[in-house]
């Protein structure tokens, strides 16, 4: 199996050490499916302190980024490689994280508590695969299957049950049919999770290939932490540019106080205004010259031609085309179309006596007034018309 040649180097590093070391979980997963690596996971024996000394004695610069889960991030060439001392949980009372974690010798025991068996298969090039739960036979058949219970692991970190229907997006898999039921049974328990990480699911699952299929068989999983959706435009999602903010706008488009869900899921302060403006506008004419430089206006050029997208898979019209290519074309040319494109501003307003909330509100009036007749934007005639 291909590995980094860093990756490699830190688990030859602490084997030469006499500690076991593997890389593990989805790099794995995504090596054998010939998909791209984008970092790797290591699991050793070694205990946090012992991953240190191997690291400081081959001059491998290193992070503390978790010791209370036996971490440590060893970073070369600015890339960070996490590795982890093998280990078990304690009990879970939240639903999301364990109380305790307890360090073992054992790959087994370090493989067993892990979510997936797709995620379960660890190797290095010493031993090959380490493959004790049939994660690479289930790669083979395309199923995402839990380790052990469904039930337990669902209990134990119920945002699993976002990472099941994640996984199934992005690599087209279906869900065993016990994994599959566990997740509808207790699915309620998406409720005990943070806002944030429910979202960082969300959007991975939006933006996989399979989503529109995802989500119309787990329609009832995301009532749970979205129960004000009333309608999801699925084909719109499956043809849809794979955009964050387009395609949770086409997942909100329907949805009652769709505002309150974004504050509510934690997004940016970026995508809320992508997302609002995009719903807030995808329903609007946008037919003529006029309609055009009216949208730019309120949504800025690059958000316009995302809404043009969102239209275009609801509509189908070819009519988008065409405005697509006049957008393009007014801004080339830097017709006007905001405020700041007039050539007069609020200082030559106070000059001839406006004052105040007029001054804004003369500075919109000439605004639509050169959207409607671009050949009135020179000073002398902006101002001509102020003083009417």
């Amino acid at each position: 199996m291909f590995l980094s040649d860093d990756a490699k180097r830190i688990i030859e590093l602490l084997n030469q050490s006499s500690y076991k070391a593997y890389a593990v979980g989805g790099c794995v997963r995504d090596a054998i499916m010939n998909r791209k690596i984008s970092d790797y996971d290591i699991t050793t024996s070694a205990l946090p302190n012992q991953v240190e000394i191997v690291l400081k004695n081959n001059g491998i610069k290193y992070v503390e980024t978790g010791l209370k889960h036996g971490t440590i991030t060893a970073v070369i060439d600015h890339k960070p490689y996490e590795i982890t001392t093998f280990r078990t949980d304690g009990k879970y009372s939240d639903n999301r994280h364990p109380e305790s974690v307890y360090f073992v010798t054992d790959i087994k025991d370090d493989l067993s508590r892990r979510d997936f068996t797709i995620n379960a298969i660890a190797y290095n090039d010493k031993e090959g695969f380490v493959d004790l739960f049939g994660g690479i036979d289930d790669i083979d058949k395309k199923i995402i299957k839990t380790v052990g219970d469904s039930d337990k692991r669902f209990n134990e970190d119920a945002l699993r049950i976002m990472r099941a229907l994640r996984f199934s997006s992005q690599l087209g898999f279906s869900v065993e049919e016990s994994t599959k039921n566990a997740i509808f049974k207790n699915k309620e328990l998406l409720k005990n999770i943070a806002n944030e990480r429910i979202y960082s699911e969300l959007i991975k699952l939006l933006l996989g290939d399979n989503c529109s299929e995802v989500l119309k068989e787990y329609i009832d999983v995301i009532y749970v932490i979205i129960p004000e959706i009333k309608d999801i435009y699925y084909d719109s999602l499956e043809f849809s540019p794979k955009t964050d903010y387009i395609r949770l706008a086409i997942l909100l488009k329907n949805t009652e106080n769709y505002e309150k869900v974004l504050k509510r899921l934690r997004v940016s302060k970026d995508i809320f205004d992508k997302v609002t403006k995009l719903i807030r506008f995808s329903d609007c004419s946008i037919s003529d010259k006029i309609d055009i430089k009216t949208v730019l206006n309120k949504i800025g050029g690059d958000l316009f031609f995302d809404l043009i997208e969102l239209k275009n898979v609801n509509d189908d019209d070819s009519d988008l085309i065409t405005i697509k290519e006049e957008t393009k074309r007014i801004i080339q040319n830097n017709e006007p179309y905001r405020i700041k494109d007039l050539k007069i501003n609020g200082n030559d307003l106070m000059n001839i006596g406006y004052e105040g909330k007029e001054i804004s509100e003369m500075l919109e009036f000439l605004l639509q007034e050169v959207i409607k007749n671009p050949n009135l934007n020179n000073k002398e005639e902006l101002i001509r018309i102020s003083l009417k």
